[in-house]
């Protein structure tokens, strides 16, 4: 290996889930790339196309990879799925330091062949594992993954990005309706099973005060049944459930918000490995309730971005909204909390930075050991 000391290093990034794909990790992958490209020098390998193109891409990624390993310093896979390149990448000499960004589902998607082949056979070498939590963590370690090899680097956002500022006029027609004179809680993310948001309408919403609205970004298999519940608890007038939204109105639902609600539940072989919105929540000002729950203990600082709750459990979700979105006085201070916090905290410049850093403390380290089995084979 090169000394790293006088020039950028040469990373190859390889993505499976890149945008314009939307989606948590798509965003996750984008943002590394955008920010580890200003302070390395970057070679980015992306599949833009969806779970429909993975038979495609993945043999292409293999192929890449092979071909350009000797050329790079570091090759960063975006999720365990691609741990497979690492598994091939064994019969390359020198090979380059192989790093893989974890994400919960990696670890913990229950699939036997995915557990036999990929969590037993295909993540073991890979030679640094880089999980977005410290839950995560622990589920890698649970599984045989070497400890010594865990790096915990949490997800960022762009606090620059969001704003407290929006029209009134927006919010009136995202809704439909004038909400002006009523309290509105969000949720924002893919309608799964672990997102809680089917018990949440049928458990905590309906004790809710009658001036709170909720209002839902975000699509997925659990929307049927979320509407069945919404009209069975004759919620129509203060559910919305908009789909997915752009960017724009994302930021808008984020300013016009007074809390964010991320009311997680537990379901077996699933899990949150972060929750990226609960930081754009905060870096636009909006306090955060959400359930102690993996990834989430690390995205939420109880009292500092949010609130922490037991999972399920409807009286505490019920109590803290009600008691925080009527406390005009302690809803502001909740939101310049979360917006210092976050900026302290989660901006993506620094996390590429800590990425940075983690390979070069990694590359020293092989190197050292190639010295010294040099020094004892002469």
């Amino acid at each position: 290996m090169k000394d790293n000391s006088t020039r950028r290093l040469r990373i190859l990034f390889i993505s499976r889930a890149f945008p314009p794909v939307i989606g948590g990790i798509e965003k996750q992958n984008a943002e590394i790339h955008r920010h580890l490209s200003k302070i390395a020098n970057v070679t980015l390998v992306a599949n833009r196309y969806g779970k429909r193109f993975l038979p495609l891409f993945i043999p292409y990624a293999i192929a890449y990879a092979l071909w350009k390993a000797t050329e790079n310093d570091v090759i960063l896979f975006g999720d365990g799925m691609l741990s497979i390149v690492a598994w091939v990448l064994r019969l390359v000499k020198p090979r380059p330091l192989t790093c893989c960004i974890l994400h919960g589902l990696d670890l913990t998607f229950p699939n036997p062949i995915y557990q036999h082949c990929w969590v037993r056979r295909f993540l073991p070498m890979v030679d640094v594992l880089l999980p977005v939590s410290h839950q995560t963590a622990e589920e890698a370690i649970k599984r045989g993954l070497s400890k010594e090899r865990c790096r915990v680097i949490s997800n960022g956002v762009n606090p620059d990005d969001f704003t407290k500022e929006y029209d009134p006029k927006d919010i009136q027609r995202l809704l439909g309706c004038d909400v002006s004179n009523r309290h509105i809680i969000l949720t924002v993310g893919r309608l799964i099973e672990r997102k809680g948001v089917c018990w949440f309408v049928e458990n905590v919403l309906t004790e809710l005060d009658e001036d709170i609205v909720y209002v839902i970004a975000g699509d997925g298999p659990m929307r049927r049944k979320i509407e069945k519940n919404i009209l069975k608890k004759g919620l129509a007038s203060r559910v919305f459930l908009l789909g997915r939204v752009s960017d724009a109105d994302l930021r808008t639902l984020y300013a016009a918000a007074d809390i964010f609600i991320q009311p997680n539940i537990r379901v077996e072989g699933d899990m949150e490995g972060f929750g990226l919105v609960v930081l754009e929540a905060g870096a636009s000002g909006l306090p955060v309730i959400a359930s102690r729950l993996e990834g989430l203990t690390d995205a939420v600082s109880d009292g500092d971005n949010g609130q922490l709750l037991t999972p399920e459990n409807a009286d505490e979700y019920v109590i803290r909204i009600n008691k925080l979105i009527h406390d005009q006085d302690a809803l502001h201070a909740a939101s310049q909390r979360a917006m210092d916090y976050v900026r302290q905290h989660f901006q993506w410049q620094a996390i590429a930075d800590r990425y940075l850093k983690t390979f070069c403390q990694f590359l020293s380290k092989s190197c050292g050991q190639m010295t010294h089995e040099r020094s004892n084979r002469s």
